[in-house]
């Protein structure tokens, strides 16, 4: 368990860590990619920032873009050496595909590396329906997810496993 403050009364107080999880949806990721694609293959920080921000002009140490870079990284869509961040191979293949399928196939990966995302989809039988309720007890229950952003996971697992074709509502 994380440690803070509680500001109110000065008291520290124990907060519960869960399994990590992309905040950010795989095809908003995408997105990002392919718009900080169209300024090369490498950024700093700073430069990187922007992508994504929605007024264009992001801080590199704001909790927005570390979501976003947490989430690009969880994909396998960046690496980065703190400094630098750069586009990997499965993000060319999803940025400028040889052909469409493997465009397809990278962004069916990009969901597939996400450990949490995998574990449902290895977990459910092929062809058996999850309500978003099911969804959610699996994550809680079986996985770590955390019950305060249990309700933030299903709506990323969904939106992103509908874009790597794997999730249909």
């Amino acid at each position: 368990m994380a440690e803070g403050i509680n500001k109110s009364n000065n008291t520290l107080i124990k907060r519960e860590r869960g399994k990590g999880f992309p905040k950010l949806s795989l095809a908003s990721s995408v997105e990002v990619i392919e718009k900080a694609s169209k300024y090369g293959r490498q950024w700093t920080r700073e430069q990187f920032a922007t992508f994504g921000s929605k007024a264009g002009s992001g801080s590199a140490k704001s909790g927005a873009f570390l979501n976003r870079l947490a989430a690009l990284r969880d994909f396998g869509l960046i690496d980065t050496n703190g400094v630098i961040i750069t586009r990997t191979e499965l993000a060319d293949q999803i940025v400028k595909p040889v052909k469409p399928e493997e465009k397809e196939n990278a962004v069916r990966q990009a969901f597939l590396n996400v450990d949490i995302f995998k574990a449902i989809v290895e977990t459910v039988t092929h062809g058996v329906d999850l309500s978003k309720s099911d969804i959610a007890e699996m994550a809680v229950k079986q996985l770590g997810v955390i019950r305060n952003v249990k309700d933030t996971f299903v709506s990323s697992f969904i939106e992103s496993g509908k874009l790597a074709g794997i999730v249909s509502e």
